[in-house]
């Protein structure tokens, strides 16, 4: 969306190319009318603030989502080790008392 600004000064430098002012006039609405258009087609795709802030918000949840997985695939991994190391010592008093 251009700003009538905008559209003042694109008419001004053509007015310097064009011998008649309707035709700066009339290439000016159209360069605008384009612009406008390709503005409408892309702004589905472009990402506001709140879209980022609130993607922001998004990606910290899931680093502490999986923060907290991965303490709690520690804490599974050591309870194992632990309980495979006491199963281990069951076993060779085991084999040792029967021995």
């Amino acid at each position: 969306m251009t700003s009538f600004s905008q559209t003042f000064r694109i008419y001004e430098m053509l007015n310097k190319y064009f011998k008649n002012e309707e035709d700066a006039k009339s290439v000016a609405s159209g360069i605008e009318e384009m612009v406008n258009q390709r503005f409408q087609t892309e702004k589905e795709r472009l990402a506001t603030k709140m879209d980022i802030m609130e993607l922001k918000g998004d990606i910290s949840q899931v680093k502490v989502r999986m923060k907290q997985s991965f303490k709690d695939q520690l804490k599974l991994i050591i309870l194992t080790m632990i309980g495979f190391a006491l199963l281990m010592i069951a076993f060779m008093k085991v084999m040792l008392s029967s021995g």
